[in-house]
């Protein structure tokens, strides 16, 4: 069985690209057999001067095929670029004198930090991450090298390593800041051209009133809403981002009362944030608003339920919808 996790290092890298488009390249550039490669099991570019990436594969027989390859160009933008290819020896040498490695990371100190890490988790399974949502604190576990991987992209997408605070991302030359760039510039703000697809969870909510009662309400009509989530691609702050998932149909009843009637645009609110759904395995479900989902009498999701609309304005307000 051939050994798994063997590192290069790449230098002569282009400066003028964002990241997440020159970790792809590289990405698909070692992947391809014209160039000694092989599956990828990771990506890191490490911004210091020069810049360079830390290519790991997952078949060490790979690794070699690369460093013997006499010649590397990537291609980016019809232009070419000659990359040097090296053995990493500090990636092992340091795992055997460190055998295990911990940091916690203060989400607080920069709002995209979160999102970060959670798109870290695809790119980085050997490290295990815990997120504390109360104190803001997210702790990683794993390989000295590994570890120091995650921390690296977690500083440096947060604009912490990087020698310029904006970047020229559209087609008018509008300068926007690497954040906006890879996450929520969909169109430009000046001449409207659309620069890339819309990520994360999108989708509309509806509701109508019902001539009917739940149990416990027997008094007032039943609320329907209706939330409409189309196919999509995940985003930042999903598992897996740039993945495709499957949207739905998704209903939930409420009784038709003064209560309710203040909770439906906050429930808005928290679509619009992001807060309805999430997805897993490759799928929207419910995330972590709870939605009475049943008319039945006695069912987890149905009613009656005194507590309940109650306990869903707690939910909204911990999440910052007034």
């Amino acid at each position: 069985m051939a050994d798994r996790g063997q590192t290069v290092r790449v230098t002569g890298l282009p400066t003028e690209i964002e990241l997440e488009k020159l970790e792809d390249k590289l990405c698909i550039h070692f992947q391809r057999s014209k160039n000694g490669g092989g599956d990828v099991a990771s990506v890191t570019t490490v911004k210091t001067s020069p810049d360079f990436a830390l290519i790991t594969f997952e078949d060490s027989r790979v690794a070699q095929r690369v460093i013997q390859q006499t010649q590397h160009f990537l291609e980016v933008d019809g232009k070419r670029f000659n990359l040097t290819v090296k053995e990493h020896p500090g990636h092992q040498l340091q795992d055997k004198i460190i055998i295990n490695l911990s940091a916690t990371v203060d989400c607080s100190q920069f709002s995209a930090a979160k999102k970060t890490l959670s798109g870290l988790n695809k790119k980085h399974p050997d490290v295990q991450m815990n997120y504390d949502s109360a104190r803001e604190l997210c702790t990683l576990c794993g390989s000295y090298s590994a570890v120091q991987a995650v921390l690296s992209q977690v500083l440096g997408q947060n604009g912490l390593l990087q020698t310029k605070e904006s970047v020229k991302m559209t087609t008018c030359e509008l300068t926007i800041c690497p954040t906006c760039a890879s996450y929520l510039h969909v169109a430009c703000r000046t001449c409207e051209a659309e620069e890339r697809k819309a990520r994360g969870i999108k989708g509309t909510m509806t509701y109508a009133t019902l001539p009917m009662s739940l149990p416990g309400h027997i008094k007032h009509p039943v609320v329907k809403i209706t939330y409409s989530i189309p196919d999509g691609i995940q985003g930042e702050s999903d598992v897996f981002p740039g993945q495709p998932f499957k949207g739905g149909t998704f209903e939930a009843f409420l009784p038709d009362c003064e209560p309710t009637r203040k909770l439906l645009p906050r429930l808005q609110e928290a679509l619009s944030r992001g807060h309805t759904f999430a997805v897993i395995g490759g799928r929207v479900q419910w995330d972590s608003i709870p939605h009475k989902t049943s008319l039945q009498e006695g069912k987890a999701a149905g009613y009656p339920d005194s507590t309940y609309l109650s306990r869903m304005s707690e939910v909204l307000t911990s999440l910052g919808i007034p």
